[in-house]
């Protein structure tokens, strides 16, 4: 009995992720998860959570929400933003906000806005994630280390590793899709996400773990030993604990 306290204890912490409209995946998966990473949508409260004991972890609006923190023209929209994303840290004694750095718009998109916007109201739980080379046909910032490094320098924090986004950019760009998780790994990774893929299409897929063909199982071990992974795959309940028993078991 012990030994099994002790192996358990050593276990990767896991978690999916949910969005305002999550609370019945929520209910059905909080026996088999360690914390909930939830998307900081502006206004959502995610009163559903009360009571919640175990872990929470903030998403930071992204793109799809129409924030980019490396345009210099979305600044108001921006500090909205990630000012929703402290308060939801705050309400729920999160430890970790992650956020994705932004993507090419236009001539003044930079890394240095990046800065310029978020070092006024910087929060020390914040880590960036890093991201696709392309997506959504813009050219994404912190897809490798030298961006990374830029930010996590500045700030004074780490990186949450995608899994999906370095496979992808490293196929697009190097016809390799380990070339940036062995880039990353040499960089502090304080969070994870993973969900399957195929090799051959570089889209995000966000699939269930097997529905691909990423050998998730190799590439998992990118990871420290500790980290915390988010699954970030869809909501069928089956799948979704099949998903959390393999990192549970080769993570």
């Amino acid at each position: 009995m012990q030994e099994k306290k002790q192996k358990s204890g050593a276990q990767k912490k896991i978690g999916v992720k949910i969005f305002p409209n999550g609370k019945a995946f929520y209910e059905q998966m909080k026996q088999d998860i360690d914390f909930v990473e939830i998307m900081a949508v502006e206004g959502a409260e995610y009163s559903f959570l009360k009571g919640w004991k175990k872990g929470v972890v903030i998403h930071h609006e992204h793109d799809g929400f129409g924030v980019n923190h490396a345009n210099p023209e979305k600044g108001k929209k921006n500090q909205a933003a990630t000012k929703w994303a402290i308060h939801l840290a705050n309400k729920f004694h999160a430890e970790k906000i992650i956020i994705h750095a932004g993507h090419i718009e236009n001539k003044d998109c930079s890394l240095k806005e990046v800065i310029t916007q978020l070092m006024p109201i910087w929060d020390k739980r914040i880590i960036f994630e890093n991201l696709i080379h392309i997506a959504s046909g813009h050219y994404m910032f912190c897809y490798n280390k030298e961006q990374l490094e830029y930010l996590i320098s500045a700030f004074k924090t780490g990186i949450c590793l995608d899994i999906s986004h370095a496979v992808i950019s490293g196929v697009e760009l190097h016809n390799d899709p380990e070339y940036f998780l062995k880039e990353l790994q040499t960089l502090p990774i304080l969070h994870g996400h993973v969900c399957d893929g195929h090799l051959e299409t570089p889209i995000d897929q966000h699939i269930h773990i097997g529905d691909g063909n990423f050998p998730l199982q190799k590439y998992i071990r990118y990871f420290p030993k500790k980290t915390a992974i988010t699954i970030e795959t869809p909501k069928n309940l089956k799948k979704a604990r099949e998903d959390i028993a393999f990192v549970r078991r080769y993570g």
